[in-house]
């Protein structure tokens, strides 16, 4: 009996054995996407008003060989003199043998209403995939000591790569009681060629949703949801959490394939460590099928707002946005 952690390589193999294509599925998964809402919508940049840095680490479905662990870094601040914001991300991801890279930058022009603030965004990168084929195995193939032997001339016997340009642009406004936004992520420029494995992305499309609900003087209510589609399929998730004295914040989401099929309920909390840095952790508590061989998912979010003004150029006479979490 072959190893378990194997069990995504051979779908891979399998993938690749059939026309020797992948196609790229849903943008990693985050489950406190509502904390770092620049990762998937570059118009949100500048929304927290002064030079914001973010990092998100996130294993999914923990116990399953071969599972998806991404990690996300960020940094974006307000630039007054060109009329709105610039931003950094750098995104990586292994699931199983294949492993994602992903780099941009962006900007966004950021509006001025009487109901709030509208932003226009772009971001441009690159997006790097890479396949180790020392670590698949083929029904056919040859495994001893370190010999790699597949016997199918599709299959790498090491490391490949190939990279493409990648595009991502979106909207977003945030008014005083209400924030929404609409992103296009992973577009993908033409295929990625990895030594005869050709991948294919497909990009992805985001709603985002938020309103605010000052219930007490201490305690504010934010109920939020995120839909997203990969124009072939569609994902639900919503959530809602509650923010005490600025400092300690509680919450819990809910996501969703579709009317037949869910995946997983989310219980988060974090703390606001300093007026700089906070901290949140979430955990996901697998509902679907794999929870017969997952134990769940973890997920962690540091926030760093240096909380001044910053950027050349006059601050406009609204702040972007006083939400710390």
């Amino acid at each position: 009996m072959r190893d378990k952690k194997y069990l995504k390589s051979i779908w891979l193999v399998l993938t690749l054995m059939v026309g020797g294509q992948v196609y790229g599925q849903y943008a990693p998964q985050y489950s406190l996407y509502m904390l770092n809402r620049y990762q998937f919508n570059p118009a949100f940049a500048g929304m927290e008003s002064s030079l914001s840095i973010n990092g998100s680490y996130r294993a999914q479905w923990v116990d399953l060989p071969g599972n998806p662990v991404q990690q996300n870094l960020n940094a974006h601040m307000p630039v007054y003199v060109l009329h709105g914001a610039m931003g950094i991300a750098i995104d990586h991801e292994t699931i199983g043998a294949e492993s994602t890279l992903k780099m941009r930058l962006s900007y966004n022009y950021v509006h001025e209403m009487s109901a709030g603030l509208l932003s226009m965004g772009i971001a441009a990168g690159i997006h790097q995939k890479s396949l180790d084929g020392a670590a698949l195995r083929a029904p056919d193939g040859e495994y001893e000591g370190s010999i790699i032997i597949h016997n199918d001339g599709n299959l790498p016997i090491s490391l490949v790569s190939g990279i493409a340009p990648d595009v991502s642009a979106g909207i977003y406004f945030a008014g005083e009681y209400f924030d929404a936004g609409i992103g296009l992520t992973d577009w993908t420029i033409g295929d990625i060629n990895m030594q005869g494995a050709t991948f294919r992305g497909k990009p992805a499309i985001n709603f985002f949703g938020e309103y605010f609900i000052e219930s007490i003087p201490q305690l504010n209510i934010y109920p939020t949801v995120l839909v997203r589609s990969d124009f072939s399929q569609v994902q639900f998730e919503a959530g809602v959490r509650g923010v005490y004295d600025d400092f300690l914040m509680l919450g819990m989401g809910f996501r969703g394939y579709s009317g037949n099929s869910i995946d997983a309920l989310t219980v988060f909390m974090g703390l606001k460590i300093s007026e700089h840095l906070s901290i949140a952790y979430g955990f996901d508590v697998t509902l679907s099928a794999l929870n017969a061989v997952s134990s769940g998912s973890h997920e962690l979010v540091l926030k760093y707002n240096l909380n001044k003004l910053v950027g050349v150029g006059l601050p406009p006479p609204v702040i972007y946005s006083p939400r710390f979490y």
